[in-house]
């Protein structure tokens, strides 16, 4: 299964997809994704800017390499073409450079933090993060295997499409209005691109909701002293996901891809809103 972690800054998103992964790897292969500046999961993991890791956010000419793209193939017409596949295991020569490997049956994947091309370049957060946009539906996993991938705060990157190519949206709220407003937004998008999603409830502790409490494991990312309430917890909102019907992920980039050409041409007869307000002399 493929799982990204979302919801606002401070609602404990890197702890719940720390722990999520740290579960998962008992029993089956697991990916996780810090696909986030501040690298909060990879730090979680036990990583350290030392570790000889790729990033992300320098991935796109190797991704461009692996599928056979030129310069002139632009991210948003890839829906319309026919990719190759990614594979965990065994691992194609994309993922083999940029998955980290922290254990026997946990790798992992760092976006990275800013760079000088990002901060007085011309190009904006986004297409540095395509090539992961792409990689999620590419990517064919097997039974044994689950992705985790702990998102930017917000509901910019789920409204980007990031993650298009997952199986489900794990929303993490905290017991605060913002939060839960935070939340309620990013259902609507995955609702409008038809990904399914679960909210879930951190720091409280209610029985009969998906909910985590925060014990000592979690607050100090040591995993053995997770409490069995948490553990069990984390077995439930897996299995739960586990049991979603599974989209065609490519099916949902191609329904996007139809739907931004409408937009597009609807522009094309549309005023911009800022010609409208010179109109008004506003």
């Amino acid at each position: 299964m493929k799982i990204a972690v979302v919801g606002k800054g401070g609602s404990g998103k890197s702890s719940i997809a720390w722990l999520l992964s740290m579960h998962a790897s008992q029993k089956k292969n697991v990916l996780a994704i810090d696909a986030d500046y501040n690298m909060d999961l990879a730090t979680n993991l036990q990583w350290n800017p030392a570790m000889p890791t790729k990033y992300l956010n320098h991935a796109e000419g190797d991704f461009y390499a692996y599928q056979g793209l030129s310069e002139l193939d632009y991210y948003v017409d890839l829906p319309e073409k026919n990719l190759k596949e990614f594979s965990l295991s065994p691992p194609d020569q994309f993922t083999k450079k940029y998955a980290h490997s922290l254990s026997h049956q946990l790798s992992l994947m760092v976006f990275g933090g800013l760079h000088e091309d990002l901060l007085y370049g011309h190009r904006c957060s986004h297409a540095y993060i395509s090539a992961l946009k792409y990689y999620l539906p590419l990517l064919k996993i097997k039974e044994n295997e689950v992705v985790v991938v702990d998102s930017v705060a917000g509901i910019d990157m789920v409204g980007y499409g990031l993650y298009l190519g997952v199986d489900a949206l794990i929303i993490v709220t905290e017991p605060t209005e913002n939060s839960k407003k935070v939340a309620a937004q990013i259902k609507v998008i995955a609702d409008e691109f038809g990904i399914p999603s679960i909210q879930i409830r951190n720091k409280e502790q209610k029985s009969e909701e998906i909910s985590f409490s925060l014990d000592e494991g979690i607050q100090t990312c040591d995993y053995r002293k997770i409490s069995a309430a948490n553990k069990s917890t984390a077995t439930r909102l897996l299995d739960s996901i586990q049991r979603t019907t599974r989209d065609a992920h490519w099916q949902r980039h191609k329904r996007w891809k139809e739907k931004y050409d409408i937009q597009k041409e609807r522009n094309k007869v549309r005023p911009f809103m800022f010609n409208k307000i010179l109109e008004k002399g506003i």
